[in-house]
């Protein structure tokens, strides 16, 4: 590129010699040009370096909220306490990142929805290659071998679940509403798969049944991660299976005379 540019000049400027008999500069032009060109190469190292930075500092909040959070809980971490952590040196550093704590909070959701949604992606994919329409099991078993997946391949996860799971069960929001606000496409299909295999219940009692689901596997797995129970071996596998069937059974359950009298 500059040494087109330099031939490029050398041409023109030999042009103008003879077209206006005039001299022409051509070293105060290469320094020009030299002087530009250093100078928007530093520019971009510059800018490079900085957005460099700005990743690893975020990273190091991340991860110093997420281990505080583990080991002191969620409500009992400071943002002094996170700063220290990630050896910044004043508060500005996470309001400039991420607004305050719960945008932290929120900001590491975000991050572990995505692992989940990675591994649940696979998981459907695999079933779907089975049978197009798998029976409301197979679907129990993406829903619940994701997060099982992920706690036995990550224990940074698991420490995730066991602490963030607790606090959704403790909010009293909607564990659906929760997860409505993270939804992705996948999370899509498998709701209306759930829902094509229940069109016996409107959707009022519908929308009941997948909120006990939610809650019943949010609370079943967290409890386990927060206890440190392992996600390998064969007592691992019952526990999945079981909750499976726990799962699939409470979406089948017919509904009786008496639930039907208040619906």
């Amino acid at each position: 590129m500059l040494w087109a540019f330099i031939a490029d000049q050398r041409r023109s400027g030999s042009e103008r010699i003879v077209k206006t008999g005039r001299s022409f500069d051509f070293a105060r032009v290469l320094r020009e040009y030299l002087t530009a060109f250093i100078n928007c190469v530093g520019h971009s190292v510059t800018t490079a370096g900085v957005q460099s930075r700005t990743n690893r500092t975020r990273q190091h909040l991340i991860r110093a909220a997420e281990s505080l959070f583990v080991k002191d809980g969620l409500e009992n971490v400071s943002i002094k306490a996170i700063i220290r952590e990630a050896g910044q040196k004043n508060e500005s550093a996470l309001q400039y990142h991420f607004t305050n704590r719960e945008g932290l909070i929120r900001e590491i959701q975000i991050r572990r929805t995505g692992q989940l949604d990675a591994i649940r992606q696979q998981l459907l994919d695999e079933t779907l290659r089975v049978n197009s329409v798998p029976d409301i099991r197979s679907v129990c078993e993406v829903i619940i071998r994701t997060p099982f997946l992920l706690c036995r391949k990550d224990t940074t996860f698991r420490d995730y679940l066991g602490v963030f799971g607790q606090r959704l069960m403790t909010s009293g929001e909607p564990i659906s509403r929760f997860l409505a606000q993270l939804k992705t496409k996948n999370q899509d299909q498998l709701f209306n798969l759930l829902r094509g295999h229940l069109d016996q219940l409107d959707d009022r009692l519908f929308a009941i049944r997948h909120e006990q689901m939610s809650s019943w596997v949010v609370l079943s797995m967290s409890s386990r991660a927060r206890e440190k129970k392992s996600f390998q071996g064969a007592r691992a596998e019952f526990f999945f299976n079981d909750l499976v069937d726990v799962t699939e059974a409470l979406l089948l359950a017919p509904v009786s005379v008496k639930t039907q009298q208040y619906i």
